[in-house]
């Protein structure tokens, strides 16, 4: 939980961590629609749309391209669908094991 309300900003240029109530609470989109900053002029953390939003609508920042794992554990939700999705699978083939597939199954694996 920690780390969904955790801004890495820089203070006087000086590189920090930040707590900062409500600008964790907007929804993830791909692409941002929101980019942000701790301005030292303005002694804040500002936020600032990157293009025009209509009154009324919901504003997005990105979370960034994550696995729903990553997304699930430190922010608590899962994004559907989701490009970035990742499973790690791991094969283990052997043509003594399986002379009559081995090499179908190692160019079904190869394909792009």
């Amino acid at each position: 939980m920690v780390s969904s309300r955790i801004f890495g900003i820089t203070v006087n240029g000086v590189k920090t961590d930040g707590f900062v109530p409500y600008a964790d609470m907007l929804n993830h989109r791909r692409p941002r629609q929101t980019t942000w900053y701790y301005s030292d002029e303005r002694e804040g953390f500002v936020i600032e749309a990157c293009d025009d939003i209509a009154r009324g609508a919901q504003v997005y920042d990105s979370y960034g391209r994550k696995c729903n794992s990553r997304f699930f554990l430190n922010y608590g939700f899962i994004n559907q669908p989701n490009d970035a999705n990742e499973v790690p699978i791991i094969v283990h083939l052997t043509k003594e094991k399986d002379p009559n597939a081995f090499d179908i199954k190692m160019n079904l694996i190869n394909e792009k």
